[in-house]
């Protein structure tokens, strides 16, 4: 597994790929969770990468630690800002997406390798709703119509811990559209930071259209438990991967539980 890190025009972005790139690899674009950067989630993108995918991890400025630091929980807490910030952020993922021939050129180890009709997304909490909103959740913002920001050339996604309606401008109808592969992950112990319960975040899957859709619910975590710490890295990106492999690979094998990330299917 190999790693590198490049400025794409604003984006500071992290790269994974396999040490031996051989023919054409699946693409994955990872969106970091409010206050994070591409320096995070490493453990997804070694494991990711170490399974045969080339994974980027952008840093979303304006949703990041500069703007935590800056700004603090408005980002999350103001319902405006929040759309504001998730509409930017679909707007970085859109164009890493179209500059992946660009990409190639400053990277040669995989010139010619990023295979651009496998393409798949994921994220972690406001990054989850970013990713939701790429493969066609709607969003509006305070007293406004439901807006859609998808990108059709995304083949699946999954949404680690994502937040529910009521918040980031979602309501319960806004994931009735996202009609590709999709998984949604989050804890047992997952609550929100304004008290809602680890049920809360279940409602994006209970709400999206029967097929090929999969909740895994991971036993005894916590919001955090998908970036800090170690003790469920591993069926974390098991679990994942299986999603990939199956929807980016044409693996024939159906998702399995893995330790304790217990898998449902509709």
């Amino acid at each position: 597994m190999c790693t590198i890190r490049l400025a794409i025009a604003i984006f500071r972005s992290r790269f994974y790929y396999p040490g031996h790139v051989a023919g054409s690899l699946p693409v994955i674009i990872f969106s970091h969770g409010y206050g994070g950067s591409d320096q995070g989630y490493e453990y997804l993108g070694r494991g990711w990468a170490d399974a045969g995918y080339i994974v980027i991890l952008p840093t979303h400025v304006g949703s990041d630690t500069v703007a935590m630091r800056q700004i603090g929980m408005q980002g999350v807490e103001d319902t405006a800002k929040a759309f504001e910030l998730q509409t930017q952020r679909t707007g970085d993922i859109r164009f890493l997406i179209s500059s992946l021939k660009t990409i190639e050129h400053q990277v040669p180890a995989i010139k010619g390798k990023l295979d651009r009709k496998k393409i798949g997304v994921s994220g972690h909490s406001m990054g989850a709703g970013t990713t939701l909103l790429i493969v066609g959740a709607t969003a509006a913002p305070p007293n406004a119509a439901q807006q859609s920001f998808r990108d059709d050339h995304v083949r699946a996604a999954i949404a680690m811990s994502p937040p529910g309606p009521g918040r980031s401008s979602f309501s319960d109808n806004s994931w009735e559209h996202v009609a590709i592969p999709t998984m949604t992950m989050s804890g047992t112990r997952d609550r929100a930071g304004s008290g809602e319960p680890p049920e809360w975040r279940t409602q994006p899957f209970k709400h999206m259209p029967t097929g090929n859709k999969y909740q895994v619910l991971v036993g005894g975590a916590e919001h955090a438990s998908f970036s800090l710490g170690q003790r469920f890295h591993a069926c974390i990106v098991k679990e994942s991967t299986q999603l990939w492999d199956k929807y980016l690979r044409g693996a024939s094998a159906g998702l399995q539980s893995v330790d304790e990330c217990k898998v449902t299917a509709k």
